[in-house]
C-alpha cells in the first residue's frame, strides 16, 4: 500500500461533530446512542487493501484492537474502521469510559492496520503458520492491552483458516 499525504476532511461519516468526544488527527472517539464509547480511524483507500472495506477481511479480526473491528465503511476515497466499548464487561472497566484512553486505543488500531497493510504482500504469499507469525509480530507492537473480538474467537473455535492441513 502506498502512503498518502492527502488530508481527509475528517468528518468521520456518518457521525456529526456533536457526538465526537475526542479527536486527534484521523482518529476520533464517539459516544454512541447507547452511552458507550467507540473508537474510529479514517484511512485513505490507497493505504489499505481494497478488500478491507469489509471488516471480516482475512486477518483483520486477529489484530490487537479492543474487541475486534466492529465497523468498516467506505465513503468516497476514505475508509473508516471502528471498534466499540460496549462488549460484556466493558462497563466495569473505568478506562473504557475515558475518551482519552479510547482515543489511544483508536491510535493503536491505526498503527495495527497500517502495519498489517504494509505486510499484506508477505501475508498473501505465506503459508498458514507464517501468517500466524506475521499477525503475532504485528500484535506484539501494541502497547495497550486488547481483547479478542468475536470474529477471532470463532476462528479459534472452528479452526477457520488455521489448521495445519490447509
Amino acid at each position: 500500500m502506498q502512503k498518502t499525504d492527502k488530508k481527509a476532511e475528517w468528518n468521520f461519516y456518518p457521525w456529526d461533530s456533536g457526538s465526537i468526544v475526542a479527536q486527534e488527527g484521523r482518529c476520533c472517539v464517539v459516544k454512541s446512542y447507547l452511552g458507550h464509547l467507540c473508537g474510529y480511524v479514517t484511512l485513505h483507500e490507497s493505504e489499505v487493501p481494497p478488500e478491507w472495506v469489509d471488516y471480516f477481511a482475512d486477518g483483520l479480526q486477529y489484530l490487537a484492537i479492543h474487541g475486534g473491528i466492529t465497523y468498516a465503511e467506505k465513503n468516497g476515497e476514505w475508509i473508516t474502521f471502528g471498534f466499540d466499548c460496549g462488549h460484556g464487561g466493558d462497563d466495569e472497566r473505568p478506562e473504557l469510559q475515558n475518551p482519552q484512553y479510547v482515543l489511544e486505543l483508536a491510535k493503536q488500531m491505526e498503527q495495527q492496520l497500517l502495519l498489517y497493510a504494509s505486510r499484506i504482500h508477505e501475508w498473501r504469499k505465506a503459508d498458514i503458520w507464517r501468517k500466524a507469525e506475521i499477525l503475532d509480530e504485528i500484535r506484539a507492537t501494541a502497547k495497550l492491552p486488547t481483547e479478542w473480538g468475536l470474529g477471532a474467537l470463532l476462528g479459534f473455535l472452528f479452526g477457520l483458516g488455521w489448521r495445519k492441513d490447509q
